[in-house]
């Protein structure tokens, strides 16, 4: 099992529109309700490629994130798998090199996550600690090792 990281194009935005409504929907509708049109608009007025790094396994593009490198922190704005490759040691392993960068960087490591999304518990095993919140977001913070 080989994971790459690859810079986002332009030419991948529907990938990873269809990769976003895949992964996050569900959790969006839960929280405030999906309306197609302004997840789309809200999508591509913040779509950037060259902020996202598509994540690759073997040659099948599966999932993207995005990670601001702040002042004094590393921001993770977005970690996205697609479905069937979710629970097989990929995010493990992206994650565990976000955080290897972040430990060289000296910087925290930071993100947020809706309330409604399991995936709090899986970045509480990397250490991250929620240190704030919002009405529909948990704000986690893993400190410098």
């Amino acid at each position: 099992m080989k994971i790459t990281l690859r810079q986002a194009k332009e030419e991948d935005y529907e990938f990873l529109w269809n990769l976003h409504k895949t992964t996050m929907k569900s959790y969006v509708d839960e929280t405030w309700g999906w309306d197609e049109e302004f997840q789309e608009k809200y999508f591509s007025n913040r779509f950037e490629a060259n902020n996202i790094q598509l994540i690759i396994l073997d040659d099948t593009t599966i999932g993207a994130i995005e990670i601001q490198d702040r002042e004094n922190e590393l921001f993770v704005a977005s970690f996205e798998i697609a479905p069937q490759f979710q629970n097989k040691g990929i995010g493990s392993t992206i994650l565990k090199r976000i955080i290897n960068t972040s430990d060289n960087k000296q910087k925290s490591l930071k993100l947020q996550v809706l309330k409604v999304n399991p995936a709090k518990r899986f970045y509480k095993q990397f250490g991250f600690e929620t240190v704030d919140e919002t009405k529909t977001h948990f704000i986690m913070k893993r400190s410098v090792a």
